[in-house]
């Protein structure tokens, strides 16, 4: 097996994405409640930055595929984060049971759309 190629830019957004995580790791610990919502929604943000820009760059299919799905993702959390910010915000009371991140609302809406046979 041959090793991967990398480039000065792929060295960049790997040391970049490995900085996020710490920093992530840190606001989960050191910050309080909205002010870590908010970082993290940041974080995420940053992180689905570095995963365009790999996506942008990369010649093999495989590469482009792995980095498209990573950013979704982070897009994704960074959603999270910022609804949860909303609802810190707002002061609306957080769910444990759904990880904090779905308003009862939201949910009801769905059920509705879901009964009238409709896609969620």
């Amino acid at each position: 097996m041959s090793a991967p190629v990398t480039t000065p830019l792929t060295r960049r957004i790997d040391a970049a994405l490995d900085r996020l995580q710490r920093d992530r790791e840190h606001a989960l610990v050191g910050l309080p409640g909205l002010e870590r919502s908010l970082r993290m929604a940041a974080l995420y943000e940053l992180e689905a930055r570095c995963w365009s820009t790999l996506f942008e760059c990369t010649r093999t299919r495989v590469h482009w595929r792995a980095a498209l799905a990573a950013e979704v993702r982070a897009r994704q959390l960074a959603r999270h984060w910022r609804r949860r910010a909303e609802m810190e915000a707002r002061t609306v009371p957080i769910s444990a049971r759904f990880g904090g991140c779905v308003e009862i609302a939201e949910w009801a809406k769905r059920w509705q759309v879901e009964l009238a046979g409709g896609a969620s």
